[in-house]
C-alpha cells in the first residue's frame, strides 16, 4: 500500500506544537494525544484520520487550550497532507518492496497474541472512560489479523467514545498507552511472499 512521505520539519512541528491558554478551551490530554496520534501516523507514512471529524472535549469551566489556535494548526496539517497527495506520485509515496502486485504476509509471535488476548483495563465512570464492548471488538479485529497473517487494523483512526452519563467504562489513559504500545509492535518476518507460505 503507497505511504506519504512526510517531511521530518512538519512531523516536528506536530511534536512541538504549543497552543496558549483559554477559559473553555479544549482539553489539554485530549489535544496532546491527538497530536501523538497524528505524529506517529505521519512517522510510519500513514495517512491521517478526519481530523475534522475528531472528538476533542472542552473544559467548561477551567483552562483549557484555546480553540481557535487547535483548529488552526489541525486544519493546517490537513493541508500539507493535501499538498502531499496533489504532488507526483513518485515524489510524494512510496511502494513497499517487492511491487504493488506482491501479496504480503506478516508472521505475529504467540506471545504477541497472548499479549494482546490477556490485556486489561481499569474501570472507571465518565468522560475519561471507553466504552468496553468497542474497545473489546477492535482487539478482537486485532487478534484475528494476527491470527490470518495480516497487518494490524489501523489503529491511528481507532475512535472510541465515553460511556453514558452514568455508564462504566475502560479507563481512557490505559487504553490509549496500549495502543500506543500496539502501534509499535512488529511482526517476526515481514512481507513474506503468499505462494512461498
Amino acid at each position: 500500500m503507497p505511504s506519504l512521505l512526510w517531511p521530518p520539519d512538519q512531523i516536528a512541528a506536530v511534536r512541538s506544537a504549543v497552543f496558549p491558554p483559554e477559559r473553555g478551551g479544549y482539553v489539554r490530554d485530549d489535544v496532546e494525544r491527538q497530536l501523538d496520534r497524528i505524529a506517529l501516523t505521519m512517522e510510519r507514512g500513514g495517512p491521517l484520520p478526519d481530523l475534522a471529524g475528531t472528538a476533542i472535549r472542552r473544559v467548561p469551566l477551567a483552562s483549557g487550550l484555546a480553540v481557535d489556535s487547535v483548529d488552526g494548526f489541525l486544519r493546517q496539517v490537513y493541508l500539507w497532507q493535501q499538498d502531499l497527495l496533489h504532488r507526483e506520485p513518485e515524489a510524494s509515496v512510496r511502494t513497499p518492496e517487492g511491487g504493488a502486485g506482491r501479496s504480503a504476509r506478516v508472521r505475529w509471535t504467540p506471545a504477541q497474541q497472548d499479549w494482546v488476548r490477556d490485556s486489561r483495563f481499569a474501570i472507571r465512570t465518565g468522560k475519561r472512560a471507553y466504552v468496553e464492548h468497542e474497545v473489546d471488538d477492535f482487539l478482537d479485529k486485532v487478534l484475528v489479523a494476527m491470527a490470518r497473517g495480516d497487518d494490524l487494523p489501523d489503529i491511528d483512526t481507532v475512535l472510541f467514545y465515553p460511556p453514558r452519563r452514568t455508564g462504566r467504562g475502560y479507563d481512557a489513559l490505559q487504553v490509549d498507552a496500549f495502543l500506543d504500545q500496539l502501534a509499535r509492535l512488529r511482526p517476526l518476518h515481514d512481507h513474506v511472499d503468499r505462494a512461498d507460505i
